[in-house]
């Protein structure tokens, strides 16, 4: 806590009352409830002229409290980043996957829609579908079609499914050589095309 003297930080009272989402979520888990928090006595950093007795005294200060900092950022136990790597590369995974499923719902409500028209249609000219023996009914048929990739854009397409995993310009990995190391690839194969093709 910065600008600080020797004088609890005024701050505390809104860390520590009641309603504060600090006390009831983060407090509890601190285990030194008397040295959780530093304080800073930094208002002659910013100082241009730092000569005086209490210039002098208060740089001291602030030093002494980053030496304090120091020491106890040194004395704290190392975290691997393995973990946070994991759950970013599993995030991304997660994210290309909603993305590769939205085409798939599109076209599956399209489908939906159609059959209900079919259905509507059906229902209104029942008579004359059962009197006339070749009754048609005609329908739009849609189709999906290609995007170009933006310049120096990369995406992921299974040529057997006729299937796209990254929305464009969304993969990281630049040439085939590369497509193993794809966040939706499980041991070369796909895991969002329809055959979870190589």
């Amino acid at each position: 806590m910065t600008f600080c003297d020797l004088q609890e930080p005024l701050i505390l009272t809104s860390f520590l009352g009641d309603e504060s989402i600090f006390k009831k979520l983060i407090y509890p888990h601190i285990k030194d409830k008397n040295s959780w928090y530093l304080q800073f006595n930094n208002s002659t950093i910013f100082e241009s002229n730092r000569t005086g007795k209490f210039t002098e005294l208060f740089w001291e200060l602030g030093m002494d409290n980053f030496k304090l900092f120091f020491t106890k950022l040194y004395s704290l136990k190392c975290k691997s980043l393995n973990h946070k790597k994991n759950i970013l590369y599993l995030r991304e995974k997660l994210q290309n996957n909603i993305l590769a499923l939205r085409p798939k719902l599109d076209y599956g409500l399209m489908l939906k829609e159609i059959i209900k028209q079919e259905n509507k249609i059906i229902k209104i000219i029942s008579d004359l579908i059962n009197k006339i023996r070749n009754f048609r009914i005609k329908t739009k048929n849609h189709t999906i079609s290609k995007e170009s990739l933006l310049p120096g854009g990369f995406s992921i397409s299974c040529l057997n499914c006729n299937f796209t995993c990254h929305n464009n310009n969304n993969c990281k990995c630049s040439n085939n050589d590369n497509i193993k190391n794809c966040c939706l690839m499980i041991n070369g194969n796909c895991t969002v095309c329809a055959k979870k093709c190589k």
